[in-house]
């Protein structure tokens, strides 16, 4: 079962408008809702958004990016995910691989409004896409204020697990959920966490 099987051609059309656009901070809608799983883990249930300079670094190649005009300079990350991988991503985040949260410390410059989800897609380098996610960011939408769990990145991450290893183990970070389990974390934050993971 796919998040957000309400995917449909406006959500599709309004990701086409924010890469067709001009490369400004433009607000997109990428979900009414944050996924059971994501909010068993302390997310709250708010709307999934980004933005299309955001969307732009996700989708298109440094290659395409100068095609189009984009600024390619330092601090610019094209992953080349395409559209198609990137709305498999972002689909499947009720069905994720593990869940992890950002706790502060002196190692990190991150702190828990931070999570990192590891999605089971693969990228075009057969490599785990992995989606940060900030929570209770401020968004705006049609001219409206709204709050909303912003949606940071979306794009293929090498050497995934040993990353994780390292953050979990100098205690930057938390595991919450991995597939087939159900962690002591998670269960602190739902506190009758169930063990049925069949999403």
């Amino acid at each position: 079962r796919y998040y957000m099987n309400f995917l449909n051609q406006h959500i599709y059309s309004e990701i086409l408008k924010g890469l067709n656009g001009v490369n400004t901070d433009n607000q997109l809608f990428l979900g009414y809702y944050t996924p059971k799983i994501l909010v068993e883990c302390g997310m709250p249930n708010l709307p999934l958004m980004t933005n299309s300079s955001h969307l732009k670094e996700n989708i298109f190649s440094y290659k395409e990016a100068k095609m189009r005009g984009l600024s390619v300079a330092k601090g610019k990350h094209y992953h080349g995910l395409g559209i198609e991988k990137y709305v498999e991503a972002i689909k499947s985040l009720d069905n994720p691989l593990a869940i992890y949260r950002w706790q502060k410390n002196n190692k990190n410059k991150y702190d828990s409004n931070s999570y990192i989800v590891l999605t089971q897609v693969k990228d075009k380098n057969n490599l785990k896409v992995i989606i940060p996610i900030e929570i209770n960011k401020n968004g705006t939408y049609n001219n409206v204020e709204i709050s909303t769990n912003k949606v940071s990145s979306v794009y293929g991450k090498g050497n995934v697990w040993k990353y994780f290893e390292k953050y979990v183990m100098d205690n930057s970070m938390n595991l919450l959920y991995k597939k087939g389990s159900v962690t002591n974390d998670l269960q602190s934050v739902t506190n009758n966490a169930s063990t049925d993971n069949s999403v």
